[in-house]
Parts: C-alpha cells; structure tokens; sequence
C-alpha cells in the first residue's frame, strides 16, 4: 500500500484487516493497494463485498464509508481505457 509516499506492501499480506483499517482508513484520507492480485481481490471481498479480477495497471475507485466500515466500487478503468482518453 502507499500512504502518504510510504511503501506499506506488508499490510496487504496480513491475515487480518483490522490494522490496515485502523492506520490507513480515515476521513479524508485516500488509500491506494498496490500488491499481488490474490491479495487485492482478498481485499475487495472483506472490505468491499465486492469479487472482480484486476487487470495489471488497472485502476479501482472506491466510495467507503468510514463509520459503517463498508465500501463499494463506483469506478473501474484498465489500462486499454486510459489510453482512449
């Protein structure tokens, strides 16, 4: 993960969430997983309910509410899309 230009790659190989969720999710604080998609998808299903397979450089927004610890994709742009704009 990087937060805050730290390189934070170990949190995405915890067994639990609860560590990243209290250090990394907070209001107004924006989190970017980068990491090996087994992981991410690990991710999305305890985080965000959510299955879907990421494509390398493929891009996840994602509208989470902080106090109900709940979160939902709203976006989604692989790289061929980028390239279209």
């Amino acid at each position: 993960m990087l937060y805050k230009g730290v390189q934070l790659t170990d949190t995405l190989m915890q067994d639990r969430w609860g560590v990243t969720a209290l250090r990394l999710i907070k209001e107004e604080s924006p989190i970017l997983p980068v990491g090996h998609q087994p992981y991410l998808q690990s991710y999305f299903m305890t985080m965000v309910f959510t299955a879907m397979k990421i494509v390398p450089a493929g891009i996840v927004i994602l509208e989470y509410d902080v106090s109900w610890k709940q979160g939902k994709v709203i976006g989604y742009m692989t790289q061929n899309f980028l390239a279209c704009q």
